[in-house]
């Protein structure tokens, strides 16, 4: 299964204050495994690219809510410092 990318910036974090990792991502189903390494809490904007457009629900940290997202469109993530963050995502439908 070739890995389905989804950029994720947090300004001037980005790259040197997060670990990412995609261990499961299809077009309709992907998990990410973040770890926030500042001792801050970082707001990250996660933007859509090899996914199908519609009604999403996002999982993070036991809490679920629907979104709608597709390529290019942005979701907003708070992380936690210091600690691992779990995010999935699965199309829920059509928008």
């Amino acid at each position: 299964m070739e890995p389905y990318i989804l950029g994720v910036s947090s300004g001037a974090a980005c790259g040197a204050a997060l670990a990412i990792l995609f261990p499961h991502a299809t077009p309709e189903a992907f998990d990410i495994e973040l770890f926030n390494t500042s001792d801050a809490p970082v707001e990250a904007r996660m933007t859509g690219w090899d996914v199908e457009p519609g009604t999403w629900e996002l999982v993070q940290d036991g809490k679920a809510r629907r979104v709608s997202f597709a390529r290019g469109q942005e979701l907003a993530l708070r992380l936690p410092p210091m600690r691992p963050t779990i995010v999935r995502m699965r199309r829920a439908g059509p928008k």
